[in-house]
């Protein structure tokens, strides 16, 4: 039986998230087409990486800092979802204690909105 290399794992989780290969983005609301895009109608890759680049949204590198700062343990899964009006990481999160935790936060900010087992 292989054992995996938890620093690999870390890597390759950080290298596929920083590529944008994981985002999934909610398409709850739907943007009138006359209005200027704001943070709260990114829809696209492209356009979250804009985002970032421009300061609206924090990087995917900070918000996995935040969240393990909440929960140790190994990020598994990250979703930007637009939720009461404001664009939402909820980063889920392997923890050492061997249960999957979900930690929500807000995309801009960076705060903390909720921490809770998935």
């Amino acid at each position: 039986m292989k054992h995996l290399n938890i620093p690999s794992v870390s890597a390759a989780v950080a290298v596929l998230l920083s590529l944008g290969c994981v985002f999934m983005v909610s398409h709850r609301a739907a943007a009138d087409e006359n209005t200027a895009k704001s943070t709260s109608e990114v829809r696209t890759v492209p356009e979250i990486r804009s985002a970032v680049a421009q300061g609206q949204l924090l990087s995917l590198p900070r918000i996995l800092e935040l969240a393990q700062q909440q929960v140790a343990g190994e990020p598994v899964k990250i979703e930007l979802e637009r939720k009461h009006g404001r664009l939402e990481y909820e980063v889920k999160i392997l923890a050492d204690t061997g249960r999957v935790r979900e930690v929500k936060l807000d995309a801009q900010t960076g705060a903390i909105l909720k921490v809770e087992d998935d």
